[in-house]
């Protein structure tokens, strides 16, 4: 049997409490998992989010903004043991026969604030649980927006089929404070900033839904009107020649005159006036000049979005 003397033995407990605190260290660095504790504290910070509904009441909106504010910072400063169970519990709540549309909303928007394109298609899944019309998205509809214009970046299709459902026929503006500046973008520019920030290939997607008498064709022809270019004239003229009314075709000319280039500026000058009403005849007789001189006129006016230093 083999004794060691005590000099021996204690350097050897020191090299042991060394390693173990050097394992300890590496552990804390690098954690496989939530332990218990980790895992109860982070799911009080979760379950904060839950059951948010919509008021009216200042004090109870500060105190959301802050508890929102809390479960962030939490989550970002614990994100390896935190996502893992954010997805796990987000992929419940998506499957709940009621829906927890503000948890889901923002439990979907934080995931992919952290993750990235790591977390996009299950956050895409919740964007697309997201109802556009309830109380309480409505209430956060700045968030909505936010949420849905990180995910826009993507380019993913079916990002464009959420922008489809949840912005193009809506009405809803938005204002907020981007510091120095105050923001105001009506439903139109809303459109246009999410699509816009998609893809290239976002015209030919516009376009193509251009369709005869069509309800979103006006919201199309405006985001057009900035988006695009000489490819979409072929899809517009139809619109141009049998439109609904005078807001279509003007849009429609519009959309031509500014950024269809010599195709759009020539299918202009050799339209018919005569199936016009005589609203849209009038517009087009003065617009036909500029035309046939090769001038584009200006697209519609962003009278609706403006930036103010704020005042103190």
């Amino acid at each position: 049997m083999l004794i060691l003397n005590s000099q021996l033995r204690t350097n050897m407990h020191r090299r042991i409490y060394l390693l173990t605190l050097l394992l300890a260290s590496i552990l804390a660095l690098y954690p496989g998992s939530a332990r218990g504790d980790d895992t109860t504290d982070i799911m009080n910070k979760i379950n904060l989010l839950r059951g948010v509904q919509p008021t009216l009441n200042a004090i109870e909106i500060e105190k959301l903004n802050t508890r929102m504010d809390e479960v962030w910072q939490f989550v970002e400063s614990h994100k390896t043991a935190a996502v893992p169970i954010l997805k796990k519990e987000l992929s419940a709540a998506l499957v709940r026969d009621k829906l927890d549309e503000f948890f889901v909303m923002d439990i979907g928007y934080l995931l992919y604030h952290i993750e990235g394109n790591d977390a996009e298609s299950l956050s895409i899944s919740a964007l697309g649980k997201v109802d556009p019309e309830s109380k309480i998205i409505k209430q956060n509809f700045k968030e909505l927006f936010d949420f849905t214009h990180a995910l826009a970046k993507s380019g993913h299709p079916r990002v464009l089929s959420q922008i489809d459902r949840i912005f193009l026929s809506a009405n809803d503006s938005l204002e907020f404070w981007a510091a120095p500046h105050y923001v105001k973008l009506d439903a139109r520019l809303i459109c246009i900033f999410l699509y816009g920030i998609t893809s290239p290939e976002v015209e030919s997607y516009l376009a193509e839904k251009l369709k005869s008498a069509g309800p979103d064709n006006n919201r199309i022809l405006e985001i057009l009107g900035y988006l695009g270019s000489e490819q979409s004239v072929l899809r517009v003229v139809p619109i141009l020649q049998h439109p609904a009314d005078y807001e279509t075709f003007s849009r429609a000319l519009t959309m031509l005159m500014e950024v269809g280039g010599p195709a759009g500026r020539n299918a202009v000058i050799h339209l018919d006036p005569g199936a016009l009403d005589a609203r849209s005849k009038k517009y087009f007789l003065e617009i036909l000049p500029e035309a046939k001189k090769g001038r584009t006129i200006p697209c519609l006016p962003l009278s609706s979005v403006w930036m103010a230093r704020k005042k103190h």
